[in-house]
């Protein structure tokens, strides 16, 4: 009797959990404990799912660390209901549980990927750093062989905190670049170099923007040599406009970023802005446009290398 009556509690509980959530890889295992900080375990990965399913995102590796920790405080903030202490327990489950539920119920592929090109720079790209870091969002970096050259030190901590390092030519000059087939790739096996030096000769990324973008006739031989060294070619469909003038005011970047949003009708985002000096007003505009971008239900990612 007993073991019947476990079985249908433990039948009901499954039931219940897969109604809510629509998806009982998210919340089935779910651990339904206090879970302490830098614990380790599948259950760990489990909360990170979840996590990242309304909205976060985190590395899945199963380690309860700094990162895990600041998403579930935030979590609990938008909460009255829970207590903000970042610690994981039954009661945040319940809420977890409920946020998938209204996840499942809206539009959850809305997906944007922040980019930063030219850089690195020592002024602003350290800012944009820390403001990722505050928002628990890992973005996309285009570099510049000539400036990673220059900043060695920044480049190793784009990789360390989580961000993806895409090509982005050498010297970005387009009548250096665009000449020929041969500056082209040379332009490209430049930077690989730049980047190898710094990171190790283990490190690899597909992920290449062209100066300017890679649109029009004249870019195509350039695109199918790119793709057969291996690369992808990733252009944008938003913008802040920070490049469409010499100090663009905050609000003018927020006002570009929401109009090129606005005519991007589904599926994915990737969003243009620069990293490189004199652009401190993206750093000014970069906490509302995050901000935006999550209250119309993005989720942020980065692109993978």
């Amino acid at each position: 009797m007993k073991i019947k009556f476990r079985f249908t509690l433990f039948l009901l509980t499954f039931i219940l959990i897969f109604t809510a959530v629509g998806n009982i890889s998210y919340a089935i295992n779910l651990p339904n404990r206090v879970v302490y900080f830098s614990e380790k375990g599948q259950h760990i990965k489990e909360v990170q799912i979840a996590l990242n399913a309304i909205g976060y995102n985190l590395t899945v590796d199963g380690s309860y660390g700094p990162g895990t920790k600041a998403s579930i405080s935030d979590f609990q903030r938008k909460h009255s209901g829970l207590s903000v202490d970042g610690s994981y327990g039954p009661s945040t489950r319940l809420y977890l549980i409920k946020a998938l539920e209204n996840k499942q119920t809206t539009n959850n592929d809305k997906i944007v990927y922040l980019t930063f090109d030219d850089g690195p720079s020592k002024t602003i790209t350290p800012e944009i750093l820390r403001i990722l870091k505050d928002y628990n969002i890992e973005a996309t970096f285009f570099v510049l062989g000539s400036m990673a050259e220059k900043s060695p030190e920044l480049i190793r901590e784009i990789k360390d905190k989580g961000h993806a390092i895409g090509n982005h030519s050498y010297s970005h000059k387009y009548d250096i670049i665009y000449k020929n087939m041969d500056n082209f790739l040379q332009e490209i096996k430049s930077t690989e170099k730049v980047l190898k030096d710094i990171l190790g000769q283990d490190f690899y990324t597909k992920l290449l923007r062209f100066p300017g973008g890679s649109s029009g006739d004249v870019k195509i031989p350039y695109i199918e040599a790119a793709k057969a060294r291996g690369y992808d070619v990733y252009d944008w469909n938003a913008l802040n406009g920070d490049s469409e003038a010499i100090d663009v005011a905050k609000d003018k970047l927020i006002e570009r970023l929401i109009l090129t949003e606005s005519k991007v009708k589904k599926g994915e985002l990737i969003v243009l802005m620069h990293d490189t000096y004199g652009k401190e007003t993206t750093v000014e505009a970069l906490p509302a446009i995050i901000e935006y971008l999550r209250d119309k239900g993005y989720t942020f990612r980065k692109l993978i290398e």
